[in-house]
């Protein structure tokens, strides 16, 4: 009697913190685009000269890092360098994210890039497929 009611309480109580289904859903589909990315981060040295990942777990990292930046510091950015990016028609924002990609490589062990052609073609890369992995 008391298991059954301890379980309907943490029942309830799990329902109540999670109050719409769709919240669950919100957090999944994160957790998703994060290994989507931290896999494409480990696939970036085969097809890329000049990157280097040490393993999954660096590539999380990064994948994690990257997320932050693209979600702190890239809109900022964008803003400052608004006028060149209309001036080239959005292909400034390429550069952007091929440096903010150099920036998370150069603050996280395990994770590198010997130049910025190396990150300004993994930019495009990580761009695409978050732009791809956004759309699903």
């Amino acid at each position: 009697m008391y298991k059954l009611l301890i379980f309907e309480i943490a029942l309830y109580t799990f329902w109540r913190l999670s109050e719409y289904r769709h919240d669950i859903l919100f957090y999944m589909k994160i957790i998703v685009k994060i290994v989507i990315l931290a896999l494409v981060v480990m696939g970036l040295p085969r097809f890329i000269q000049g990157i280097d990942v040490s393993g999954f777990y660096y590539a999380f990292l990064a994948a994690l890092a990257i997320g932050a930046v693209n979600l702190f510091i890239k809109p900022l950015i964008s803003l400052i360098t608004l006028p060149v990016n209309v001036l080239t028609l959005g292909l400034f924002g390429l550069l952007v994210n091929g440096g903010l990609l150099w920036l998370v490589a150069y603050y996280l062990p395990g994770f590198s890039i010997t130049g910025f052609v190396p990150a300004f073609i993994g930019g495009i890369i990580v761009a695409f497929i978050n732009w791809l992995v956004s759309k699903f």
